[in-house]
C-alpha cells in the first residue's frame, strides 16, 4: 500500500487547484473561488482578461468572522466602496490593486496560527456590470504529494478513497464468490443479488472518486464530470442499500416468504430516491460555495439528512413488527442486533453533520467524508458477513427449494418472481 501511494505520487505534477472561467454579472462585485490554505505558506497565481475600459479590482478576504462571512452576508447593503475596503491585504498586492490585462500576478499567503480559506472576488465601482475572464492557480507549499494540490480541506481524501477503493475490490471479489456459491446452491435470492449491486457500484463510485482526485493532482482541473458521476453512483447505492435494509426488516426471507406491503414499500423507496436524487441535483446546480463549505450545511443536505431520519423511523418500525411477528427465538434475537447494529448507521450521518457543525470550518468537509465512508464501508460489510454462503442459512431462508410455495391455479412458484 505504501509503496503504491509513493509511485503515484512519483506522478504528481506542479499544477495547482485551477479554477477558469468568465465572471460575466450586473453588479460591480462578485465571488468567483476559494481555497482552504494550510498552515504556512501558500501561493496564488492568477490572471485577469477584460476589455471594458475601466480596470477591475482582484480582492482577497479570509475566513474571519469581520471578513468574508461578514461581507458576504451583508452583500446586498454594502457599497462598493465598503466591500473593497474590507478585503485584504497580502505581500505584493495592496487591497483592490487594479487588475492590468493578461498580466499574470504571483500572490503569497502566510497562515502562522491555523489553516484559512481565503476568498477571491473582483470589483469595479466605477461600473454597474462585470464581464471579465479569470484564470486562477492555488496551491500549498508546505505539504506534500496530492496535498499540494488540494486545499486544507479535502488533504488526506485520495489516500482515503484509494484504501477504501482496493478493500472494496477485495469485498467484491469475495461478493461475487459466495454469490457464485448460492447461485450453483439455487440460493440466489434477490436479497443477495440487491447486496451485490451495492457492492459493485460502490466499488465503482470511490474509484470514479479516486480517479478524479488523481488526474486532480496532474492538472488542477480532475476529470470533468467524474467526481460528480461518483457521487451519484455512490446516492443510488446508499438507496439500493437502504431499500436492502427496509427489506430485511420487514422480515423478508427470515419470517415471511413474501414481501408484506410490496406496494406502499416499492411506492416509498422510489419516492425517497426521487427526492435524493432531486437534493442531489439541486445540491450540483444551486451550490453556493461562497456561503457553503459541503453539501450537509446547504438547504439540499439538510434535507437529505431529514430523509434519512424519516427512513430510519420507517426501518424501525418494520423490525418491531416483524420481531413480533417471529415466534423462533434465534430470528426474535436476530431482528433485535439487526435493528441495533443499522440504527447506529441511519444515525451516523445526522450525528456527523451536528458534530461537524461544531467543528472549525476548515476540518467539516474532511471528517464528515471519513466518517461517511467509513461508516457505509462497516455496514456493508456486517451484512456481508451475515449472508456469506455458510452463515446465511442460520436466519435466511433463501435456498430456492426453502422458498417454493403453491400458488392456487399456477402450482408452484418463487417470490424471486414477485420482487
Amino acid at each position: 500500500m505504501k509503496l503504491l501511494l509513493l509511485l503515484l505520487c512519483s506522478f504528481h505534477a506542479t499544477l495547482a487547484l485551477r479554477q477558469t472561467g468568465t465572471l460575466k454579472i450586473n453588479s460591480n462585485w462578485g465571488f468567483i473561488a476559494k481555497f482552504c490554505y494550510s498552515k504556512g505558506y501558500g501561493n496564488l497565481t492568477w490572471t485577469g482578461r477584460y476589455s471594458q475600459a475601466s480596470s477591475p479590482l482582484m480582492l482577497f478576504y479570509d475566513d474571519v468572522d469581520d471578513s468574508w462571512p461578514s461581507v458576504y452576508a451583508s452583500r446586498n447593503s454594502l457599497s462598493c466602496g465598503e466591500k473593497v475596503a474590507r478585503s485584504m491585504a497580502t505581500p505584493g498586492l495592496t487591497p483592490g490593486e487594479p487588475i492590468v490585462s493578461g498580466q499574470e500576478n504571483d500572490n503569497a499567503f502566510l497562515d502562522t496560527l491555523r489553516p484559512h480559506y481565503w476568498y477571491v472576488a473582483l470589483a469595479d465601482c466605477s461600473a454597474s456590470s462585470i464581464n471579465i475572464e479569470y484564470d486562477l492557480h492555488f496551491w500549498n507549499d508546505d505539504v506534500k504529494c496530492w496535498d499540494v494540490e488540494l486545499g486544507y480541506d479535502e488533504q488526506g481524501l485520495p489516500a482515503m478513497y484509494l484504501f477504501f477503493w482496493l478493500l472494496f475490490m477485495l469485498a467484491s471479489a469475495a461478493q461475487a464468490y459466495g454469490s457464485y456459491q448460492l447461485w450453483r446452491t439455487r440460493a440466489f435470492h434477490p436479497i443477495i443479488q440487491l447486496l451485490t449491486a451495492v457492492v459493485g457500484v460502490t466499488t465503482l463510485a470511490w474509484l470514479a472518486e479516486f480517479i478524479h482526485y488523481i488526474v486532480f493532482a496532474n492538472n488542477g482541473i480532475g476529470v470533468v464530470g467524474l467526481k460528480g458521476f461518483g457521487n451519484l453512483l455512490d446516492l443510488l447505492a446508499q438507496c439500493a442499500f437502504l431499500f436492502l435494509l427496509l427489506l430485511i426488516a420487514k422480515g423478508w426471507a427470515i419470517t415471511r416468504h413474501h414481501i408484506t406491503d410490496k406496494k406502499v414499500l416499492i411506492v416509498g423507496a422510489s419516492l425517497f430516491l426521487l427526492a435524493y436524487l432531486a437534493m442531489y441535483i439541486l445540491d450540483e446546480v444551486a451550490w453556493d460555495p461562497a456561503g457553503s463549505v459541503y453539501m450537509y450545511d446547504s438547504i439540499p443536505g439538510i434535507i437529505v439528512v431529514c430523509l434519512r431520519v424519516l427512513a430510519m423511523l420507517w426501518f424501525l418500525w418494520s423490525i418491531r413488527q416483524s420481531h413480533l411477528e417471529e415466534s423462533h427465538p434465534n430470528k426474535r434475537r436476530f431482528y433485535i442486533i439487526f435493528g441495533a447494529t443499522y440504527l447506529v448507521w441511519f444515525l451516523m450521518l445526522p450525528l456527523v453533520c451536528a458534530l461537524a457543525a461544531a467543528m472549525p470550518p476548515w476540518e467539516r468537509y474532511k471528517v464528515v467524508q471519513s466518517l461517511y465512508v467509513t461508516t457505509n464501508a462497516a455496514a456493508i460489510f456486517v451484512l456481508q458477513w451475515l449472508l456469506w454462503p455458510s452463515r446465511a442459512a442460520e436466519y435466511f431462508q433463501i435456498s430456492r427449494s426453502d422458498l417454493l410455495v403453491v400458488s392456487s391455479g399456477f402450482g408452484a412458484s418463487s417470490p424471486y418472481e414477485t420482487l
